[in-house]
């Protein structure tokens, strides 16, 4: 038998697997395991921005009217314009290149 306890949050805190039913020296290591494949991943740490970056994105977002995501490197960067349907796609298109 393997029981598994969570928090009122559904977080895994305890993992206890009877040894009848596996290997008696393998039951730590398969808890071990039980606990990591339950346990939610860990969340992407927010990227940091400079505030003039952050400057940045906002005005084009104010002149073209979506999510606009600035990713500066070394000699140069990516601008992503992110659009949720065709007819959007189509008006920045008009936007930016008529």
């Amino acid at each position: 038998m393997v029981k598994v306890v969570c928090d009122g949050l559904q977080n895994v805190v305890a993992v206890k697997i009877d040894p009848s039913v596996v290997d008696p020296e393998d039951v730590e290591m398969l808890e071990d395991l039980v606990r990591r494949l339950t346990s939610p991943a860990e969340k992407p740490k927010p990227r940091p921005v400079e505030p003039e970056v952050e400057a940045m994105e906002d005005r084009f977002r104010e002149v073209l009217g979506t999510r606009v995501r600035l990713n500066p490197g070394k000699t140069g960067g990516r601008l992503t314009i992110y659009y949720y349907s065709d007819e959007e796609l189509e008006e920045l298109y008009n936007r930016l290149v008529k």
